[in-house]
């Protein structure tokens, strides 16, 4: 085939647009385009071979340490699986096969070839070695969150987003979090489009589906979705009432941003060490702006509803907007005095207390 019949033949695909649907029927990644959308479902990733299964601290009994034969490549807070186990391993009591082995989120610390999880119940011995074939493991792979992370470095991007509901790990600061690249993000519409935090399990953080703390990013839009901050079904660590993490829509923090139609629900904070906020769209604050010379203008939030807190101990959900924001947001709760809803405009040339 001549290179001009194949030019004629495959249709051009701007690498900087992209369409994205929460699930395709044949399970395949897909290259992005109209026709073929990414697949952002959430998958099984690639099988990983245990080497030892041990409880490292005798004073914390539902702890196990589990060791790989090769680098596992897993984060804190991911969702893994361990099977191969079954009562065999478990001469002494075989109930503890059920223990060892299911679905887990992983804790600290994690190192190349190790990492931690938590039992419900402590159990009565350590499994013995496999007689045939190793215990192995695999990390759920959130592909919306791949995708996200595998844009163009460059140039602005417009990302499509289908009808159905998005799982994602958001942004928190932590390993596995992504952030937004400079363009525009739109959904199907509000309702339509969902995109969800699931598995927000690092305690005492703040989670967002949109963010990029501690970063800069210019020129952004969010736009036609549903955010669903899912607070009240977060893990919840065993001996707790309920996960001790706060989750939000948005904290986006730079200049030219724009969020519009968007509905922001189940969000609040469960835990005394961090304050909610269901949308923020700021810049930098006095003193870093002094230092670095960025300066937040034409930041915008228009036709946004937050109603439907995730849990009764939401303490203050906040729109907060800086210097050059506006904010045209319809909030409604359901009672309407189940909570203090504040919208904050910080002044960048005025230190002090926010003007409510």
């Amino acid at each position: 085939m001549s290179l001009l019949d194949a030019l004629l033949l495959e249709p051009y695909r701007d690498p900087r647009e992209v369409w994205l649907v929460p699930t395709r029927a044949d399970g395949a990644l897909g290259s992005g385009t109209m026709d073929d959308p990414f697949d952002c479902s959430v998958i099984q990733g690639p099988s990983v071979n245990i080497q030892s299964l041990v409880q490292p601290d005798p004073a914390q009994p539902t702890i196990a340490e589990v060791t790989t034969e090769t680098p596992h490549g897993f984060s804190e807070g991911d969702r893994v699986s361990i099977f191969g186990m079954t009562g065999d391993n478990f001469p002494f009591d075989y109930r503890d096969a059920q223990l060892w082995s299911g679905n887990f989120l992983i804790e600290a610390p994690v190192t190349e070839r190790s990492f931690r999880y938590r039992m419900v119940l402590a159990p009565g011995h350590p499994p013995l070695p496999p007689s045939s074939g190793p215990f192995t493991c695999y990390r759920h792979v959130c592909r919306f969150d791949e995708v996200m992370r595998g844009l163009p470095g460059t140039g602005r991007v417009a990302v499509h987003l289908g009808p159905g509901v998005f799982s994602t790990r958001g942004f928190a600061g932590v390993a596995g979090s992504w952030v937004p690249r400079p363009g525009r993000i739109t959904g199907s519409g509000i309702d339509v489009t969902i995109v969800k935090i699931v598995d927000a399990v690092v305690p005492d953080k703040l989670y967002w589906a949109f963010g990029n703390d501690g970063g800069w990013l210019s020129g952004f839009e969010l736009e036609d979705m549903t955010i669903d901050a899912n607070l009240a079904e977060q893990p919840v660590p065993p001996g707790q009432p309920w996960a001790p993490v706060a989750c939000g829509g948005c904290w986006l923090v730079g200049k030219h941003i724009h969020l519009r139609r968007l509905r922001v629900i189940n969000f609040g904070t469960q835990t005394p060490d961090q304050e909610c906020f269901a949308l923020a769209n700021r810049g930098t604050v006095l003193d870093l702006y002094r230092a670095s010379g960025q300066e937040s203008v034409d930041c915008l939030i228009e036709e946004c509803i937050l109603e439907k807190p995730g849990s009764p101990t939401c303490a203050k959900p906040l729109v907060w907007a800086s210097r050059g924001a506006t904010a045209f947001c319809r909030p409604r709760v359901r009672p309407p005095s189940a909570v203090a809803w504040w919208i904050a405009s910080i002044p960048m040339d005025s230190p002090g207390t926010p003007s409510v």
